[in-house]
C-alpha cells in the first residue's frame, strides 16, 4: 500500500515534535546543569552519572529520529529529486554516527569525572590537564556534529 503525501507529512511532523521534546529534555534539563553549573562537569558528572548516561541515550534517540524522518520523507523528496532524497538519508546517517562519537566522548568525560572524584586531592594538576584535553575533544566532536545537522 502506498502512503499518501498527507499521511507522510503527518508522520514527519509528529517525529519532529518528538525529536524536539527529546532534544529539549536531554540538552536543557539533564545535560545542561551537569556541564554548566559550578563547580563544573569534572565534579558534577561523577555525582550525576546516571543523568549523563540518560542524556547519552536520549541524544542517540534524537539523532535516530532524524534518520527516521529522512526515511519517512524519502518518497516525498524522491519525487522532486532523487539526489536530494539520497543526500538527506546519507546526511542524517552521518549525523547519527557523529552523535555516537560525541556521546562516546561524554561517557569518557563521565569516567574522567569519576576518576577525579576517586583520586581526592592527589593529582589535581594532572586531572586539570586531562579536563582540558578531553573537554576539547568532546567540544570538537560536538561542533562537527552541529555542522552536519
Amino acid at each position: 500500500m502506498r502512503e499518501t503525501p498527507e499521511r507522510l507529512g503527518r508522520i514527519v511532523g509528529l517525529l519532529l515534535l518528538v525529536q524536539f521534546v527529546v532534544a529539549l529534555v536531554f540538552n536543557v534539563f539533564l545535560l545542561g546543569p551537569v556541564i554548566s553549573q559550578p563547580p563544573g562537569w569534572i565534579v558534577n558528572a561523577a555525582a550525576q552519572s546516571l543523568t549523563v548516561s540518560m542524556s547519552v541515550v536520549l541524544a542517540l534517540i534524537a539523532d535516530a529520529i532524524w534518520l527516521a524522518i529522512a526515511v519517512v520523507a524519502y518518497p516525498l523528496f524522491a519525487r522532486a529529486s532523487l539526489r536530494t532524497a539520497v543526500a538527506f538519508v546519507a546526511l542524517t546517517s552521518v549525523a547519527l554516527a557523529l552523535s555516537a562519537v560525541e556521546n562516546g566522548h561524554l561517557l569518557t568525560l563521565r569516567s574522567l569525572s569519576q576518576a577525579y572524584a576517586a583520586a581526592g586531592t592527589a593529582d589535581r594538576e594532572l586531572f586539570e590537564t586531562l579536563r582540558v584535553l578531553f573537554g576539547s575533544a568532546r567540544n570538537w566532536a560536538h561542533y562537527t556534529h552541529l555542522m552536519v545537522t
